[in-house]
C-alpha cells in the first residue's frame, strides 16, 4: 500500500477512527482510551496510515491537559483523609524507595561537575 501524504486525509482518517472508537466504546462499555488505542495500532499497522509532526504535536499537548484535568479531579479532602491512613508508612516506604537511587545518582552525576 502506498504511503499517504496528503495532511488533511490523514487527519481525517484519525477523526474518523476516534469517531469510530468512541461509538463502540458506548455500544460496548470497553473504555475509550482503550479502543483508541486498540484503532491506532490497527491503523498504524494494518491500513499504514502514519501521522504527521501537526498530530504529533495536538497528541502531545492532549495528553498534557488530560493529564492536568485527571489532576484537576483530586478531592483534596479525600487525598487528606487516606494519606493519613494506615497505608500512610507503606506508602512513604515506596517513596524512600525510588527516590533514594535517584538522589544517589544525581550525587554520582554531579561529582565530575563539583569536583568532588
Amino acid at each position: 500500500m502506498a504511503q499517504l501524504t496528503n495532511v488533511w486525509f490523514i487527519a481525517a482518517a484519525w477523526m474518523l477512527l476516534a469517531f469510530i472508537a468512541s461509538v463502540l466504546s458506548i455500544r460496548t462499555g470497553v473504555s475509550v482510551a482503550l479502543l483508541e488505542i486498540a484503532m491506532g495500532v490497527i491503523a498504524g499497522n494494518v491500513l499504514r496510515i502514519h501521522t504527521t509532526d501537526w498530530i504529533n504535536f495536538l497528541a502531545t499537548f492532549g495528553a498534557g491537559l488530560l493529564t492536568f484535568l485527571a489532576g484537576a479531579e483530586i478531592d483534596p479532602q479525600s487525598l487528606r483523609l487516606h494519606l493519613r491512613g494506615p497505608s500512610s508508612s507503606a506508602s512513604s516506604l515506596s517513596w524512600y524507595r525510588f527516590s533514594l537511587p535517584g538522589a544517589s545518582r544525581i550525587g554520582w552525576c554531579a561529582g565530575p561537575i563539583t569536583g568532588r
